[in-house]
């Protein structure tokens, strides 16, 4: 089993995402400005801790990656993180 890890201290970011782009897309649009700067804080908790792995030889750009952790954070922007299931090894 798998422990999910969001309590754990935030390693450093060695990429810049380019946030203000990946929220440029009209899912998003309807989000306060408050709501973005939530969502932006969980992305980059996500991204931390988190690794995207694509097939096939494909590649992600920072802007890629930066809108797949938007997207997944989005349905928890308001209870936040806690709500993910941990699940222990």
């Amino acid at each position: 089993m798998i422990k999910w890890p969001w309590k754990t201290p935030l390693p450093t970011v060695d990429t810049p995402y380019p946030w203000g782009e990946a929220l440029a897309i009209p899912l998003l649009g309807a989000l306060s400005t408050d709501e973005r700067e939530r969502l932006v804080a969980l992305s980059a908790v996500f991204l931390t801790q988190k690794r995207l792995v694509p097939l096939h030889g494909c590649t992600l750009t920072p802007l890629q990656e930066a809108r797949i952790a938007l997207l997944f954070c989005l349905p928890v922007l308001s209870p936040g993180l806690d709500l993910l299931p941990t699940v222990q090894n």
